[in-house]
């Protein structure tokens, strides 16, 4: 048997027609040059982050996180991140880690957070997610378990909202470039930001009410529903600081 007969196998048991196709969530979100600042989880802390590696289209990063108060002996989370080109492209991506594991039986959660999400386990060890064109995988790796599902929940209500721009103290980056150009099959979105901070990181989080994906270098996007006028944009850096631009989207 070959390897892709056995992973279409493997994706009829995990029920993929169910939820590998499905239209935009609501919101839809799209990442690009996605990042944690370390102020996603109450009461726990980032301690160390590793460089992206990209692979296959694919920017996969590691995080690393501890109670930010109390006990933090034997107590650690460490999350992974990977931006996937689209929204189908990260479903592809939750078939691939949940190969990856061997132990506790592996379950869709039911109401869980992100697009979709697996579960591993009564302890909740682990969690896998997908929200938009991102995945995220949750998992204990100290002694001390603790459940991850809470706070899946609470990073998956950060990334469906709109951030916020309200404080001013934090300067967020200055978006030089946000437009929409009109292709035969599609419109590209150009962007571009300056962060006033030399050296941080610009990352991107895109609302949209049609589809929208990075093809190579392109990021392309349409419309799919008769109100999908306008992108919103939301430009943020690694202290917070945010900013935000409406896009018009153009007409044949």
């Amino acid at each position: 048997m070959n390897q892709e007969s056995t992973r279409e196998q493997f994706k009829e048991r995990l029920g993929f027609e169910d939820w590998g196709n499905l239209p935009p969530g609501e919101p839809n979100v799209f990442f690009l040059h996605f990042f944690l600042t370390g102020q996603e989880f109450s009461n726990w802390e980032l301690v160390r982050a590793r460089r992206p590696v990209e692979e296959d289209g694919v920017t996969a990063r590691k995080w690393f996180w501890e109670p930010a108060t109390g006990s933090k002996e034997n107590v650690r989370l460490h999350l992974e991140t990977y931006e996937c080109p689209t929204q189908t492209a990260a479903h592809e991506q939750v078939v691939t880690l949940l190969g990856h594991i061997q132990g506790p039986q592996l379950s869709r959660l039911k109401d869980g957070p992100g697009d979709v999400s697996f579960g591993f386990g009564e302890t909740g060890a682990s969690l896998i997610m997908a929200r938009g064109n991102l995945v995220l995988r949750f998992f204990n790796a100290g002694e001390h378990i603790v459940t991850v599902r809470d706070l899946a929940e609470e990073l998956d209500e950060v990334l469906r909202d709109f951030p916020s721009t309200e404080d001013e103290n934090i300067p967020g980056p200055r978006i030089e470039k946000a437009k929409l150009e009109i292709r035969d099959a599609y419109q590209q979105l150009f962007l571009g930001a300056q962060d006033p901070v030399q050296g941080e990181e610009v990352g991107f989080r895109i609302f949209s009410t049609g589809s929208i994906g990075r093809v190579d270098s392109e990021i392309r996007y349409k419309p799919t529903a008769e109100d999908a006028d306008r992108l919103r944009v939301f430009a943020m850096n690694q202290l917070g600081g945010i900013s935000t631009e409406t896009v018009e989207v153009g007409k044949e």
